[in-house]
């Protein structure tokens, strides 16, 4: 029985080892949605499904830097902090928008080998000549703000690119030119709309007082007018009411009909061409 139990507590050590090495390696940016949040912007992720899968995204590329060794490229502690303290679901969609860009220019950036790192570099064995009191003993205070000041030159933080999309301009079409030309197409097209219009009514008119006999168009002429009759009748007309307020605002529009009277005249309108003389009569009737 030794050795089995020997060999029980060896496999129960592995694999708490393993148990704890996946717990260190898991990104600090992963949350578990069992409890009930009281930080808004770790709630928010929690209800809504779209927010938890960018957060596991940011999540699984954190997990990826730290395996690489980009740690330094990285702070995951920044955009956690940004990340919860958003109230708002816009907040939190262009904090994982950003924050994924910068873990995948991390990620995309070449690994930088440090070499001849001074933190790493031995201090120099002092000689006799160097003890002497006219030589001066180099501290570590000095040097170590030149350790600081290169560390970050081995993992390096790559900026965020911003892509900037530029309308496609035809080659020698200036701005200038093309606000030209559209104002002169709007001009000529309103001159041919106002020109369009003139030349309808005209037409209407002409074919209206054209001759019967020679069919000319403007070419009538009235001669004579002579009243048949007049009586009065009624017509229904529509009528709209508003109600406003007493500071002149509109409250309500009531429409309704009413019972107009009109006055009639009928005519016999005689008249004539004038290119070929042709006379003819014309029955009219007017409104009033």
């Amino acid at each position: 029985m030794g050795p089995i139990r020997l060999l029980l507590a060896s496999g129960i050590c592995v694999f708490t080892i393993l148990i704890t090495n996946d717990a260190l390696a898991a990104s600090s940016l992963r949350l578990a949605c069992t409890d009930d949040h009281k930080i808004p912007g770790r709630a928010l992720i929690c209800e809504y499904s779209v927010l938890g899968r960018s957060n596991d995204e940011l999540a699984g590329l954190h997990d990826k830097i730290t395996a690489t060794g980009r740690v330094g490229g990285f702070d995951a502690d920044r955009w956690a902090a940004r990340r919860d303290g958003c109230t708002t679901v816009d907040c939190l969609d262009k904090v994982f928008e950003e924050a994924i860009r910068e873990a995948k220019a991390v990620l995309a950036s070449p690994m930088r080998e440090a070499t001849a790192t001074p933190s790493l570099a031995s201090p120099p064995v002092p000689t006799v000549e160097s003890l002497s009191p006219s030589a001066t003993i180099p501290s570590t205070a000095s040097a170590a703000p030149e350790q600081v000041q290169k560390a970050p030159a081995v993992l390096p933080q790559e900026p965020e690119k911003t892509v900037q999309v530029t309308p496609s301009v035809p080659e020698g079409y200036e701005p200038s030119e093309r606000s030209a030309w559209d104002s002169l197409v709007e001009k000529l097209t309103l001159i041919a709309v106002v020109a369009g219009a003139i030349y309808l009514v005209a037409a209407i008119w002409g074919f209206s007082t054209r001759c019967p006999e020679c069919r000319k168009w403007f070419a009538e002429r009235e001669i004579n007018r002579e009243l048949l009759d007049r009586y009065t009748d009624y017509e229904t007309v529509r009528r709209r009411d508003e109600r406003r307020d007493s500071q002149g605002r509109l409250i309500d529009t009531v429409y309704r009909e009413e019972q107009v009277a009109v006055l009639v005249r009928i005519y016999d309108v005689d008249y004539r061409c004038k290119h070929c003389d042709h006379e003819w009569r014309v029955r009219e009737k007017t409104k009033k």
